[in-house]
């Protein structure tokens, strides 16, 4: 059975530890997410939350425009989708352990995981560029 508890105290945690970063780009909170997870021993549970939550900050900081925020948001999606498929966690139990505006968030999350690109970027097509140099 899985821990949801696990789950909500994590992106509690995360938030407490990383989302501070996050002044005038995301990386930074980015790199501090990364350096959680990559701690050795971490259950499922505990990278789901961390790996959702740096979804949501990016989310957040995506609204107002913030530079490097949708790269990590789109960093973080495909992360926590496979946890939470492998956990069998359905979007509305992960939705609830972070406050926020569930029906919208679910949405916005469907809609950037079909936005997201099928093939790993080392394996798609380079874009052709024009006489130019542009690439289109």
């Amino acid at each position: 059975m899985v821990d949801t508890e696990q789950i909500k105290a994590s992106a509690l945690d995360a938030q407490t530890r990383c989302y501070r970063k996050i002044h005038h780009d995301t990386w930074a909170f980015r790199d501090c997410l990364s350096g959680l997870l990559a701690q050795p021993g971490l259950s499922a549970e505990t990278r789901l939350g961390v790996a959702y939550f740096g979804w949501v900050g990016a989310l957040n900081s995506l609204r107002v425009g913030m530079a490097g925020a949708e790269e990590t948001a789109n960093e973080f999606l495909p992360q926590f989708r496979q946890l939470q498929k492998k956990l069998k966690v359905d979007d509305a139990m992960l939705c609830t352990s972070i406050e926020g505006d569930c029906t919208a968030r679910t949405a916005r999350m469907l809609q950037a995981e079909a936005a997201l690109p099928k093939a790993p970027a080392s394996q798609r097509p380079a874009r052709a560029r024009d006489v130019d140099g542009h690439q289109h």
